[in-house]
């Protein structure tokens, strides 16, 4: 309007789009604008570029999953999905942002192969929270604690608070009370080395399991590049690349999502037919 006054349905709208937002992990990452490609080559960029892509079904079907988990008690969840399907776009920066808007409080623990991937992430997630699309969401305008330029650890206004580092370079924080592992291991050289997939198990049996709250959800995001990485460790020994509720040899019941490149199952969670690849609107044959 001339005057700058917004209408009663413009109101509305607003009014409904935060609603959503705070109600639902799938719908928030429609309210927000998520950061992509940094904008410069300077490794200790700050700013990013808003991302290419439209959300896809897969990426729904993901971020369901991980609401489920972030929601339950002791949740567990396994995402297997190939490089380059924003995997980690929405489980390391679009997922623990919201979590620590809908639940205050809530400690995040994030980590990876190394020190490098995760503190990028952490970088995006800021850059969200730091958002007026972000504050107003939430009640009382959550938002980051003071000016810190802090990478790695920060906290918001409503108590929650977010911990990066690598896994191998040794977990130091407080307990958490939702982990997440983004790629345990860089790629398939390093997958397929025995010494680094002991001591990336290791890692995760000695420091990250032991930085967990009681009820504290674990949500592992990866590409199988070998049979017995850290998934493949805690999977039991005859899985066979189905997708849901799975015993595992940890004596737990993990949630796995296996979504390959190329369909290979009839019951494939995105409701692929066989022999259909994945994302073809982003990626081609």
């Amino acid at each position: 309007m001339a005057d700058g006054s917004i209408t009663p349905a413009a109101a509305a709208r607003e009014l409904l789009r935060r609603q959503r937002a705070r109600q639902s992990l799938v719908e928030f990452s429609q309210a927000i604008t998520i950061p992509g490609a940094p904008m410069s080559e300077d490794a200790d960029e700050w700013l990013f570029k808003p991302i290419e892509t439209q959300v896809a079904k897969h990426h729904i079907v993901t971020m369901e999953a991980i609401e489920r988990c972030i929601r339950a008690d002791y949740g567990r969840l396994i995402i297997c999905e190939p490089p380059g399907s924003a995997k980690s776009t929405y489980g390391s920066v679009v997922a623990p942002t919201w979590a620590m808007g809908a639940f205050p409080g809530l400690r995040v623990l994030m980590t990876s192969y190394s020190g490098t991937p995760i503190i990028r992430a952490s970088k995006k997630a800021r850059q969200i929270v730091a958002s007026h699309e972000y504050t107003s969401i939430w009640p009382q305008e959550t938002r980051l604690v003071g000016d810190s330029k802090a990478a790695d650890e920060w906290e918001l206004t409503n108590g929650s608070g977010l911990y990066a580092a690598g896994l191998l370079g040794g977990i130091t924080s407080s307990r958490c009370d939702l982990g997440i592992i983004d790629d345990p291991v860089a790629g398939r050289e390093e997958a397929e080395s025995d010494t680094i997939r002991s001591k990336t198990r290791a890692a995760y049996d000695d420091d990250f399991l032991t930085r967990l709250k009681p009820k504290a959800s674990i949500i592992m995001i990866l590409t199988r590049w070998h049979q017995d990485d850290l998934a493949g460790g805690i999977l039991p020994e005859d899985y066979d690349g189905r997708s849901g509720p799975v015993k595992c040899r940890d004596g737990q019941v993990w949630e796995v999502l296996s979504i390959p490149a190329q369909c290979e199952r009839t019951d494939d969670p995105r409701g692929r037919e066989i022999g259909e690849y994945l994302w073809p609107e982003w990626f081609s044959e």
